[in-house]
């Protein structure tokens, strides 16, 4: 008698996606193996973009007729030789990230823990070496002459370069220090980590979300796609950043010290021999980089992309996407702008003043100049579509402009002759002593003004009366002062999520909460006394910092050392022992 045959079980069925990922997973092992192969990828990136910028540099040097040579472009004025090296570097720049871009990719592939930070710092310097390039481009002049007319703060943009260089090489930076710490600092920092992470997407989308419901009408009238939506909240992700930075560092720290407290390792730690500051240092280091982070967001970023979001929806709101779509890559402007020079009887008006101002940026729309004699007699009108004012020789440049004259008016010459002449491009010679700053100085909110525009502003205006300057220094000192938020929230949120009872816990949630509002009421009132004047501007923007500070070391000195915070409860009853012990005493 045969055997019985034993069933066979059958076969799971593999998905396509399952299918994929094992291809996935062969391509990715194949390329882990081979020795060298990021050095290789890199040295022929880099043999490409040399070849590239010789064949590149070698066309303008041609002596032709149809090509600009490299003598020509040298021979121009230095604005122009600037221009033409910042386009050159610009392309071979994007020309060098497409050429080393495979060896980056194979570098984040083969490269763990500490062999990536090369790769990483590079590429962060990089960047960062592109936008210092573009900035210097295109802010220099405005930095040192003044591009409106104002007179301004190199200090404050030499100030801004440093800042927003060091904010980005924070970054490798700390991943360099994350590798090179002890196991006890990783594991508090990747505890840290997600429910940070966790608490600012969901916060970023809390907040899209409810502007989103609010502005939804004003996107349908304008006809805004949704691309256009995704680009017009895009760029407010630093406005966003610097409003919930503070917030999501909060929460974070109590939810991660507070977990590690209720399992008992933070016990452990300091069983080993760690203070509570040394256990601590890692999420100072990181309270530290959020605020130096904001800072930079905060410095320029942030009030530029708030400026442009009130134009956008302001356009938005008259149906006007085009010009919405428009403004999103221009500065943020100044409409319906009105002007009256009362020494000169002149009477300007502007339809859209951009905030920032240069030769080959944005340009005035729709200007009207009126000369009258004093008594309201008009002499001479100017309408242009465009305006721009030249800062080297204090000169207006009108386009498309039409010059009315009222003596001409009055003694119209011959009809062959033309009335009201016109000019494609008209360099004004009135001796008109207006730019740009004198007219749009009053209609500035300082709110939409970064910090080189809050200098040079209160550079300009020193004439002014002192009160009329108190909003403007308040705004300055708030812009320097708000980041330090993060680190601060850090410096309270400690000392009250370590704890060793689940009661303890909510207790100090609750207290951290309590001090996150309170901080944030006050820290608002005194921003809106110094604007009054009943503080002054640094004060009012520093002096809830400090006190705060101050409270937060307290409060982690004597959590270092084991002493017990005074509470309400405590202090009751105390008062209840002791007048019990008056009576038995009685």
């Amino acid at each position: 008698m045969d055997a019985e045959k034993t069933p066979t079980k059958p076969r799971p069925s593999i998905t396509r996606w399952q299918q994929l990922r094992g291809v996935l997973h062969r391509v990715l092992e194949l390329l882990r193996k081979p020795p060298h192969l990021t050095t290789a990828a890199a040295l022929l990136g880099v043999t490409v973009l040399m070849v590239l910028v010789w064949v590149h540099a070698a066309a303008y040097t041609r002596d032709s007729p149809q090509n600009s040579t490299l003598a020509y472009h040298l021979a121009l004025s230095r604005d122009a030789q600037a221009d033409f090296l910042h386009d050159f570097f610009a392309r071979h720049w994007r020309l060098g990230a497409w050429c080393l871009l495979p060896a980056l990719v194979l570098a984040f592939i083969r490269l763990r823990g500490r062999m990536l930070t090369l790769p990483l710092v590079l590429m962060s310097f990089a960047f960062l070496v592109l936008w210092l390039v573009n900035d210097i481009h295109e802010n220099w002049d405005a930095a040192h002459y003044g591009t409106m007319g104002e007179i301004p703060s190199p200090w404050a943009y030499y100030l801004k370069l440093i800042i927003i260089s060091a904010a980005w090489m924070s970054l490798p930076v700390l991943y360099t220090l994350y590798h090179r710490s002890s196991i006890l600092d990783q594991y508090l920092v990747r505890n840290f980590l997600a429910p940070f992470m966790l608490c600012l997407l969901a916060i970023i989308a809390i907040k899209i979300t409810m502007d989103l419901l609010d502005n939804a009408n004003d996107f349908l009238k304008a006809n805004f796609t949704p691309l256009m939506v995704g680009q017009f909240y895009l760029r407010q992700i630093p406005e966003i950043l610097v409003m919930i930075m503070d917030a999501a560092v909060l929460l974070a720290t109590l939810y991660t010290l507070s977990a590690m407290s209720r399992r008992n390792e933070i016990i452990s730690m300091l069983g080993a021999g760690l203070s509570l500051v040394r256990i601590l240092l890692p999420l100072l280091v990181i309270g530290a980089a959020a605020s130096l982070i904001v800072l930079a967001m905060n410095y320029e970023w942030a009030p530029s992309a708030q400026g442009a979001k009130e134009t956008m929806l302001r356009l938005a709101d008259k149906g006007d996407s085009r010009g919405a779509q428009k403004n999103r890559r221009e500065a943020a402007s100044t409409y319906n702008v009105m002007f009256r020079n009362r020494e000169e009887h002149r009477t300007w008006y502007m339809w859209r003043v951009p905030n920032n101002l240069s030769l080959t940026g944005p340009k005035i729309d729709f200007v009207v100049v009126i000369q009258d004699d004093g008594n309201g007699n008009m002499l001479k009108t100017w309408y242009a579509k465009r305006a721009n004012w030249f800062p080297g020789i204090n000169k207006w440049r009108l386009f498309d402009a039409h010059v009315i004259d009222a003596a001409v008016l009055a003694n119209p010459p011959p009809p062959p002759a033309q009335t009201i002449p016109s000019y494609e491009k008209l360099m004004v010679d009135e001796p008109w002593s207006e730019t740009p700053w004198t007219i749009l100085s009053g209609k500035i909110n300082s709110e939409f003004l970064s910090v080189p525009e809050l200098a040079a502003y209160l550079n300009s205006s020193v004439s002014l009366e002192e009160k009329k300057l108190w909003r403007y220094q308040t705004t300055l000192h708030a812009r320097l002062s708000l980041p330090f938020r993060c680190f601060l929230m850090i410096l309270l949120a400690a000392p009250l999520g370590i704890v060793t009872a689940r009661r303890g816990v909510l207790g100090g949630v609750a207290m951290a909460v309590g001090l996150f509002v309170l901080v944030y009421f006050t820290y608002t009132i005194g921003l809106r006394m110094g604007e009054g004047g009943r503080l002054s501007p640094a004060l009012g923007a520093w002096g809830v910092l400090g006190v705060f500070f101050s409270f937060g070391a307290v409060m982690l000195y004597m959590k270092n050392f084991g002493l017990t915070f005074p509470s309400l409860s405590n202090w009751l009853a105390t008062r209840r022992r002791h007048a019990a012990q008056k009576l038995k005493s009685v």
